[in-house]
């Protein structure tokens, strides 16, 4: 099991897929995105020599997960959303191929019924940017999305500027560093092809599973009216 964002970043306005070789990380990285990534690099290699060795192992990659119970920076932009605290938009054009959790255990399931030994298979759906996904909420709620955008320079001029970004906004810092590291590539986005071909796996509508999140995290942050 590994991510997806090992593959690396895709050309703008494109995606990527499992042939890709991996792009990790930026030079000037000095947050734990790259040193996660090289790490899951490693780990992706050693699995494939074993792989090649014959061990029977199969890689499933999905893209940025998420759903109910999720901690991801989409989690918190949700979560934000819900309490009417959504007020401005980081990393607009940060753009994810999205897969529902359950979608990701069904990948699994499936890899290990129908998957071929020493082969990898993204399971990605929908990919969406920041700015899009905010649209997207707002119209599975009725809601209003976010009126302002923060620049993503303003957010790039430092730790110190992470820090108070992350405190208004009632994110933890490594949330808005990390965000800020990927945001240099801005686009992540996979196709899911070779799953849905050779191991029949379909996602779910983004609209069907990003409506029972948004409900998951409304029913628990959303402000109670008397």
């Amino acid at each position: 099991f590994d991510e997806a964002f090992l593959i690396g970043n895709a050309a703008a306005g494109g995606v990527a897929d499992s042939r890709r070789k991996a792009r990790i990380g930026h030079a000037d990285d000095d947050v734990g995105v790259a040193r996660r990534l090289h790490g899951q690099d490693f780990a992706h290699a050693a699995a494939r020599e074993y792989a090649a060795q014959g061990l029977p192992l199969r890689i499933v990659m999905p893209g940025a997960v998420y759903g109910p119970g999720d901690q991801s920076l989409i989690a918190f932009l949700m979560r934000l959303f819900v309490k009417g605290r959504l007020l401005a938009l980081a990393f607009p054009k940060l753009t994810f191929s999205l897969t529902h959790v359950d979608d990701v255990a069904h990948g699994l399931e499936l890899a290990g019924e129908k998957g071929r030994d020493g082969e990898d298979y993204i399971v990605c759906g929908q990919t969406l940017a920041f700015d899009e996904l905010s649209r997207l909420m707002a119209q599975l709620t009725g809601w209003s999305p976010p009126r302002f955008v923060v620049p993503t320079r303003v957010l790039e001029n430092g730790a110190k500027v992470a820090a108070v970004a992350a405190r208004l906004a009632g994110l933890p810092k490594n949330v808005v560093t990390e965000g800020m590291a990927m945001a240099k590539a801005e686009r992540w986005a996979y196709r899911a092809d070779k799953a849905i071909r050779e191991l029949g796996w379909t996602p779910r509508p983004i609209e069907e599973g990003m409506k029972e999140t948004i409900e998951w995290f409304r029913d628990r942050y959303a402000p109670r009216r008397s």
